[in-house]
């Protein structure tokens, strides 16, 4: 196997540990964006051909956070962007 190979496969194990990982409300109140003293704001982005979209996901706006039971968009944009100290 080659050395790329095997640094990929690293990354992408661990940043799927690091998506597992049981986060708490502190954590979205360190690290996400939409955090609004304990409710979502809904902010969301996705790419779609090379262009960025930023959309209110109204289910989850001005809702109580639901980090600690599951959250796609705190897993997909903000885990990624988390400094392991």
């Amino acid at each position: 196997m080659s050395s790329k190979i095997i640094v990929l496969v690293k990354i992408v194990y661990t940043t799927y540990i690091e998506c597992m990982r049981n986060y708490k409300k502190q954590d979205a109140l360190s690290y996400c964006c939409n955090w609004d003293a304990g409710k979502c704001l809904g902010c969301d982005i996705r790419s779609k051909d090379n262009i960025l979209i930023m959309y209110i996901d109204s289910k989850k706006a001005g809702k109580e956070c639901t980090i600690d039971k599951e959250c796609n968009y705190f897993n997909r944009v903000v885990v990624p962007g988390i400094i392991k100290e």
